[in-house]
């Protein structure tokens, strides 16, 4: 539906002018009505101020009426009697006043409706105490009827003292009426609060004394009541139960009240909606001309481009006989007809030099072919040789490589053999250091062994000395007699004790020889085992040498062997090297073949194609 350059055309207008028109309309509309806006919250902060003065007239005058009556003779009297008769024939001509009241300083009050109480505990009885002066109170409900009121109080003075206090419970009906007649454009009502936020006039009673307007509305409700509160004037907006609202308020002076007046957006500005409608009817008849000039403008656009795309489709079926286009216009769409024509021309005249061309490239690609396949023959011929000498070679390589092998396996061995050889040479060493110290010892023991023998030999001697002695005493104890026998018993004791030593001398005497006759065996022993260490020695330290030349001659073998293993490497990779490149040319050659092949397949597919074209 969409692919015609008609339709896209129309569409593209028509979006245009959609948001061209929309765009505009939007414009003049919020500017009507921020405009609108502006003038009409002026308009109402105008007329709350104005209904403020209003009302602070009002009061004022009131007070300026309980002033006058406060000077009246019956009123400073304060004889209740008198004061009634005054006060009821007042009230007649004010309708604006429930009653009339006066206190005197202990509080006492009596009123025109003939009801007596003690009012000393109310505000506006203790501010006219303190103050001396006429006071406003606070918003309060009616007895009778429920409904708000306010007290206007004055100071009574008489002789230049103060004697009491005149009172007037003033309706605020006149401030309902107020409330209800106030309006912008004919829309709208009037609000009246006290500094504590308490409703004093609204057209629904049900918010009348209480607070609860505040709780039907967002933030800025209660953000625009507490400037009301305050005393200060300004506008704003808010939400109320779902509608949107705007109110302009100002301070009722003479008191401590604000008014405001409020209004419905969707209402207050209904001139401003009723220019959006005129601008959507606008906006929708100006879319359905733009669509029709479009169309036209289109129409005349895409019928020379519908004829160029004709002329191109028998062109792309092969059809180079086609008609030539004819030129209507100097503009784009002429110089692209003009173009069509002159890709026709060439287009025929390259199909014609193409098909001479494809002849001559097909002779010529199955020559190429023929000579592509007698050079893979000589390539074949000669991998085969090359695979030959690359399979000795290899061969080669992988003796060497085993002999190589074989080689460092030798070495390792040899290694491995020296290596036990000077740990046995190192262990011989050690023996024969063990053997000389031994040898030393057994030396030392056989010379202690004569000098114990010496000693043995010593005590013997003592021992036979002093079994001399003990015989001498004995012969000397027996010619003593009786004198002599304790000394004869010593003596025999003593040469008792000489004879035990004295065997106990030969047994060692036997013990020691015996041990000098095992150290002699010893050491003889010692000795050969010494002269047997160093033979072992001196043979462990020539088999060191041996292993040590035959090290070097089996690491020279396996240096040369480990060159021609090298040597041999790099001649078997050389030859792959060369059996790789062989193989490549004999790839490349295979490659030329089967390139030759599709040169010959293309160039007849290519006759084929241009032997489509009608020339």
């Amino acid at each position: 539906m969409f692919k015609s350059i008609r339709a896209k055309m129309m569409i593209i207008i028509g979006v245009v002018i959609l948001v061209l028109i929309v765009g505009s309309s939007l414009i003049a509309y919020n500017q009507a009505r921020g405009i609108l806006s502006q003038s009409l919250f002026k308009a109402a902060e105008e007329s709350a101020q104005q209904n403020a003065k209003v009302i602070s007239t009002w009061i004022k005058a009131k007070k300026n009426d309980m002033k006058l009556l406060s000077q009246l003779n019956s009123i400073k009297s304060m004889d209740w009697d008198k004061q009634y008769l005054t006060l009821k024939k007042l009230l007649k001509e004010a309708p604006a006043s429930e009653s009339l009241f006066v206190v005197d300083l202990n509080g006492k009050m009596h009123d025109t409706n003939n009801y007596s109480t003690n009012v000393s505990n109310q505000s506006y009885f203790q501010r006219v105490m303190q103050e001396k002066k006429i006071v406003v109170s606070k918003i309060l409900s009616s007895f009778e009827t429920g409904r708000p009121i306010t007290i206007i109080a004055t100071p009574i003075h008489k002789d230049g003292q103060m004697v009491g206090i005149l009172g007037n419970v003033l309706k605020l009906d006149k401030l309902q009426q107020i409330t209800e007649d106030m309006k912008i454009n004919g829309i709208g009502y009037g609000w009246i609060i006290d500094s504590n936020k308490q409703t004093i006039a609204h057209p629904n009673d049900k918010y009348l004394g209480n607070k609860k307007i505040l709780e039907t509305g967002d933030k800025q409700l209660k953000n625009i009541t507490s400037q009301m509160a305050e005393g200060k004037a300004g506008s704003g907006v808010f939400m109320q139960e779902g509608v949107g609202k705007g109110l302009a308020f100002a301070p009722i002076e003479e008191t401590n009240w604000s008014i405001a007046l409020v209004a419905v957006n969707d209402k207050v500005l209904a001139p401003v909606n009723a220019i959006k409608k005129s601008s959507l009817w606008i906006s929708l008849v100006a879319i359905i001309l733009g669509l029709i000039v479009a169309y036209l403008i289109s129409s005349k656009i895409a019928k020379p481009i519908q004829a160029a795309s004709n002329f191109a489709e028998e062109i792309a079926n092969g059809n180079l006989q086609v008609q030539s286009l004819d030129i209507t216009s100097n503009d784009e769409v002429g110089e692209l007809i003009s173009s069509l024509n002159r890709m026709r021309n060439n287009l025929k005249d390259m199909i014609t030099d193409l098909l001479n061309t494809t002849e001559n490239l097909s002779a010529y690609s199955e020559e190429l072919s023929a000579s592509a396949q007698e050079g893979n023959a000589v390539i074949e011929t000669s991998n085969e040789s090359i695979k030959e000498m690359t399979a000795s070679i290899q061969q080669i390589s992988a003796s060497s490589q085993q002999v190589t092998g074989v080689a460092q396996k030798a070495n390792s061995k040899t290694k491995a053999g020296s290596e036990k050889v000077a740990n046995a040479e190192m262990g011989m060493k050690q023996i024969n250091q063990k053997i000389g110290t031994t040898v030393n010892t057994i030396s030392s023991l056989d010379d202690k062994s004569q000098e114990i023998g010496q000693i043995i030999e010593l005590i013997n001697d003592i021992a036979e000395q002093t079994n001399l002695l003990a015989l001498n005493a004995a012969i000397e104890a027996a010619r003593a007699g009786e004198h002599g026998q304790g000394f004869a018993v010593v003596a025999e004791e003593i040469r008792e004790l000489a004879e035990e030593t004295a065997k106990a001398t030969d047994e060692i005497a036997n013990l020691v020889k015996e041990t000098q006759n095992k150290s002699d065996s010893s050491l003889k022993a010692i000795n050969q085992v010494e002269d047997e260490a160093k033979k072992g020695e001196e043979i462990a330290i020539e088999t060191g040498e041996i292993f040590t030349e035959i090290k070097s001659s089996i690491e020279e073998t396996t240096a040369y062997i480990q060159q021609t293993a090298a040597s041999t490497q790099d001649l078997a990779e050389n030859s792959d090297e060369v059996m790789n490149a062989t193989q490549d040319i004999n790839n490349m050659s295979e490659e030329v073949t089967k390139s030759s092949q599709e040169l010959a397949s293309m160039a007849q597919e290519l006759k084929d194609l241009v032997e489509r074209f009608d020339v």
